[in-house]
């Protein structure tokens, strides 16, 4: 697979969101005694735009131990704990304290070992649960988390540029056409004229998209 580099990241943020939409997230781990390797094609993702975006953790220049990573090299990871339970990753990419959301993806290589992870790590699925939906495997930002066992202790602050465990790969689908979509940005009303922003970009009916939202933009 070829790997995207530091350069890919070091971006405008909205430029480098809209160009990860069809890239994969390349997961390589250790479950049970195998070595697997599994992928997903990133299909939803919001941009945070530093310290000029009231929805950033980054706002005004905001700069503590939990959201260093916004100000690291881009391609770094910032992986932050919500509700005390699930957790979201965002990787840093050009601009000060900007990071990009990975909302959703679409399971694509090796969907069993991101089912076994998804439901090992699922805290709301039913103790007799066997299977989940593929549609429903990575179609939020935790859920996605759970699928590719992303967590703030293995990856904050890691450049995923240089990780051998997790990273970013060209699609293996080149010259692959679809229209990008965009919309506000979910879950941030508290933002105030930033809430409005449509910086919430996803693949034009992708089934694996976590929310369908309005506002076409061009690719």
């Amino acid at each position: 697979m070829n790997r995207l580099g530091v350069e890919f990241f070091d971006r405008p943020c909205e430029i480098v969101a809209k160009s990860l939409l069809g890239k994969l997230l390349v997961r390589e781990m250790k479950l049970g005694n195998d070595k697997e390797i599994f992928a997903g094609k990133i299909v939803e993702v919001e941009a945070y735009l530093g310290v000029e975006d009231k929805a950033a953790h980054s706002y005004q220049g905001r700069r503590t131990d939990r959201n260093e990573a916004m100000f690291m090299e881009p391609g770094t990871a910032y992986v932050y704990n919500i509700y005390g339970m699930y957790q979201c990753v965002n990787i840093s990419t050009g601009g000060e304290g900007a990071a990009v959301l990975l909302r959703a993806a679409c399971p694509l290589l090796n969907v069993e070992a991101i089912q076994k992870l998804r439901l090992n790590n699922s805290r709301k699925r039913s103790s007799n649960a066997t299977t989940i939906k593929t549609v429903d495997l990575c179609n939020g930002p935790s859920k996605l988390c759970q699928a590719f066992g992303i967590t703030k202790q293995k990856f904050n602050k890691v450049n995923l540029c240089k990780s051998d465990e997790l990273y970013f790969a060209d699609s293996i689908t080149p010259g692959e056409s679809f229209e990008i979509l965009s919309s506000p940005r979910i879950g941030i009303d508290y933002a105030e004229e930033w809430s409005q922003k449509p910086l919430r970009f996803y693949v034009k009916e992708s089934p694996f998209v976590s929310r369908v939202k309005k506002f076409k933009v061009s690719p």
